[in-house]
């Protein structure tokens, strides 16, 4: 919990205050005031100072929203989307990667990192949220100013909830690995977790840590649609044989063996998970909606996310970044108020950021999801509707 001291204390340090002011540049900011809420909005940092001034207020935390703006203060709640794509300026890339277990929640964001990486972006920041999760961010600068001939800014919220889903069903089938009862994380499977041990950690059985995928049309199939087939068992009397058999009319069949005529003697079902294709052979697959979830809330117009060096109410930790290669090593204690110092790895910094280096990863965004897999994000119940609105608002237009 955070206490008045603990919070007067870090909102005072002058480099907290310049941390904090670093990424409210154009951003709308609102100011949480503990168990009372946020204060009025729209409104601004602007000096160092600011941020102790709301502090003695009696304010807990600072959040910003991903869009920057022309005119912040000119922001109403009854704006419309046009209205809004004239005042955008720009927007950053923000995922908020949240997972309730810790030691996964380390792994789940390392995979998006790395997913990134491979995707050729080199201006990836990460973030600790506060509590239980992480902020991945990307700076506007490094995604080309138009795609497809429509300017990037009016591509909000359509084109970062396209970028979540499409790196979340990536990282499902291509980072993660399921092997009989072995489930393992990272293109080389860095990190193996055995279904007893993630059960364990999660309290969630097999069958909710992974899906069945058809493996002709590699469609997601339905668990609870499985075909019910009667097998029968065939038995000889003369080298007791057995065989089995699926008609039902088959009364009695020659034996393979020694050519003695079998008689059904009993039956059973047996359960197959079959595709509306036709096809019966399924394979496994990890599920990352089982116990990962990426806030598509915060992909949205407006929405705010907690700031960098802010604090947070439940755990009264600090909201740190922290160097990318080192998630995996990360621990809450470094996020301590007492001992927290500013880093030297600031969050959606734009230092020696490419213009076009996030165009490899909008153009696989775009085909991913308007030619091969639209089927698998609408299955999702999640991303139905940021999918279909995507898929209207730019796709459409491009």
């Amino acid at each position: 919990m955070l206490d008045l001291s603990t919070k007067l204390k870090w909102y005072k340090r002058e480099d907290v205050q310049k941390a904090i002011l670093l990424n409210a540049q154009e951003k709308e900011i609102a100011v949480r005031y503990g168990e009372q809420g946020f204060g009025k909005r729209p409104d601004t940092l602007k000096y160092p100072a600011d941020v102790l001034e709301f502090a003695k207020q009696g304010a807990t935390s600072f959040h910003c929203s991903e869009e920057r703006w022309y005119r912040v203060l000119d922001l109403t709640p009854e704006m419309g989307k046009e209205a809004l794509d004239q005042n955008r300026k720009a927007w950053d890339l923000v995922l908020d990667i949240d997972c309730p277990y810790w030691k996964l929640s380390k792994i789940v964001t390392w995979l998006f990192l790395e997913a990134l990486k491979e995707h050729g972006m080199k201006s990836v920041t990460v973030k600790f949220s506060g509590n239980k999760g992480f902020h991945i961010g990307v700076p506007f600068e490094a995604f080309p100013s138009l795609f497809h001939g429509n300017p990037l800014s009016s591509l909000f919220p359509d084109a970062p909830r396209a970028i979540a889903a499409y790196l979340l069903e990536m990282i499902s089938r291509e980072y993660v690995q399921v092997n009989n009862d072995t489930i393992s994380f990272g293109r080389k499977k860095q990190h193996s977790y055995t279904i007893k041990e993630l059960a364990e950690i999660t309290g969630l059985p097999l069958e909710r840590l992974t899906k069945r995928i058809c493996s002709s049309c590699k469609r997601t199939l339905n668990e609870e649609k499985r075909k019910v087939i009667l097998q029968f068992e065939f038995l000889c009397p003369r080298c007791d044989t057995r065989e089995l058999g699926e008609d039902t009319l088959e009364e009695y069949r020659n034996c393979k063996k020694c050519g003695t005529l079998m008689e059904r003697m009993s039956k059973g079902k047996k359960e197959e998970q079959g595709c509306s294709c036709g096809n019966t052979s399924s394979y496994h697959i990890f599920d990352p909606s089982s116990f990962i979830e990426v806030d598509t809330i915060l992909l949205a117009s407006r929405h705010m996310y907690r700031m960098s060096y802010s604090l947070h109410e439940k755990s009264g930790l600090v909201s740190i970044p922290i160097d990318p290669e080192q998630i995996l090593s990360f621990e809450k204690e470094q996020a301590d108020p007492v001992k927290c110092a500013i880093g030297t790895h600031p969050f959606l910094t734009k230092e020696k950021t490419l213009s076009d280096e996030g165009k490899v990863l909008l153009e696989k965004t775009f085909n991913f999801i308007n030619k091969e897999n639209k089927f698998f994000l609408l299955s999702k119940k999640n991303l139905t509707s940021q999918v279909k609105l995507f898929l209207k608002n730019f796709f459409h237009r491009a």
